[in-house]
């Protein structure tokens, strides 16, 4: 009688000991549901961010190949006005030397001209 006593108490501690068992397991499956829970919340605004991040990079990268083009455009405009510039000069050039040459010639056989007719004075 004693034993079935003893043994009753036993199973009321055990049962006890298994609720409280079961109770800190079913608390403990709640933390880490909460916990699991703001862990995802944090990765889907740690993925967002880098979402934005990437589209916000990848705008500036277009634009800066926009801006490099538009540049590459310019430069190539002005290589293209400079070429041109310097063959107008060099023409330019051509003509006022050829100009000159004449004009020394000119010059020469008017000097000559005047030299002969000074002799016959």
């Amino acid at each position: 009688n004693e034993d079935l006593e003893k043994l009753r108490s036993d199973v009321k501690t055990k049962e006890g000991t298994i609720g409280d068992l079961q109770t800190e397991a079913g608390n403990m499956r709640k933390s880490h549901a909460a916990e699991l829970d703001n862990i995802n919340s944090e990765l889907q605004a740690s993925k967002q961010a880098h979402s934005e991040e990437v589209t916000t990079l990848n705008e500036d990268l277009e634009k800066l190949r926009s801006d490099v083009k538009t540049k590459e455009g310019t430069i190539g405009d002005l290589q293209t006005e400079a070429g041109n510039m310097r063959k107008s000069h060099a023409a330019e050039l051509d003509n006022i030397n050829s100009e000159l040459q004449a004009s020394k010639q000119a010059h020469s056989e008017e000097v000559t001209t005047l030299n002969e007719d000074l002799e016959k004075l």
